[in-house]
């Protein structure tokens, strides 16, 4: 019996009969590869092909013959290309690989992600804008004025900064969240994650340069521009500034960090919990299914 197999190595086309069964290894004539008979008749689809009982010591090798079938070649390479093509057209209307697709919900997060990427951005640049326009004030300012306004302008600018910095990062992690049944859920919870750690992040990072803003401010007058600035957050306190509207507001700023992150994270258990619970409900379910 003829047996058609290809080099591992090169893809030179051989022929194999029942006397190279004989050997355990063969040697390709093209590229001088060694290889396990056995083994190359398994790879081409030979699965009933068997050695005799009594084989030769491993040492022993067979060097095969290249197919001169040139004409049968030339059908199989046709064939191969043939089914190649079938199998991409087939792969385009495959329903069930699109449907399979659609229900890892890998669409949802992927554009959840860009499109939650893309806000941070532009939050970053407007915020950033306005930082710019800002510095308006010091136009007229005093001295001291302008000292507390360039801390809190630096301050601002930082504490901002990392705020967007771990806001994107936490939305970047939507496209990376494993497929399964529930998507929206996640996702959701992701985002209360990055708007509470956004808020602690800079909150915490702008109350020093508040306090002082607000601390400054009362050494010289509270007519000059910082007192009409809508951010300097001293309506509280009734308009006025000095240590004691500073020490509260920087007391204040930490306070509400705290108050942010943990809401945000309390939802969030509160959602993963939630679906956690669905999650086993679906699992009984599907056993009590299969045991029906």
């Amino acid at each position: 019996m003829k047996y058609k197999v290809k080099c591992p190595k090169c893809g030179q086309k051989l022929e194999l009969d029942d006397d190279n069964l004989q050997h355990r290894r063969g040697v390709c004539p093209t590229c001088d590869n060694t290889f396990y008979v056995s083994e190359l008749l398994e790879n081409a689809g030979y699965q009933n092909a068997q050695r005799p009982s009594a084989p030769e010591p491993d040492a022993a090798q067979s060097s095969f013959p290249q197919s001169d079938d040139s004409e049968s070649s030339s059908n199989d390479d046709d064939a191969e290309e043939r089914g190649g093509t079938s199998s991409i057209f087939m792969r385009l209307l495959d329903v069930n690989a699109l449907i399979k697709w659609l229900d890892s919900g890998r669409i949802i997060k992927t554009t959840a992600g860009t499109m939650f990427q893309f806000f941070t951005i532009v939050q970053a640049i407007v915020c950033l804008v306005f930082w710019l326009l800002s510095f308006i004030a010091l136009k007229n300012a005093r001295f001291m004025d302008g000292i507390a306004f360039l801390i809190w302008q630096v301050g601002l600018l930082y504490a901002n900064y990392m705020a967007f910095r771990v806001q994107f990062h936490r939305v970047s992690q939507i496209k990376k969240l494993p497929d399964a049944d529930y998507v929206i859920t996640p996702i959701i919870g992701l985002l209360l994650t990055a708007a509470g750690e956004a808020c602690f992040v800079f909150l915490m990072l702008i109350s020093l340069p508040l306090a002082i803003l607000l601390g400054l401010g009362s050494m010289i007058s509270s007519s000059g521009p910082l007192a009409g600035l809508p951010f300097l957050m001293c309506l509280p306190f009734g308009g006025s500034q000095g240590l004691v509207p500073a020490m509260a507001a920087f007391l204040a700023c930490i306070l509400l960090a705290f108050l942010f992150l943990i809401i945000t994270r309390w939802l969030r258990e509160w959602l993963l919990a939630l679906l956690s619970i669905a999650t086993d409900i679906n699992t009984i379910k599907t056993k009590i299914i299969k045991q029906k």
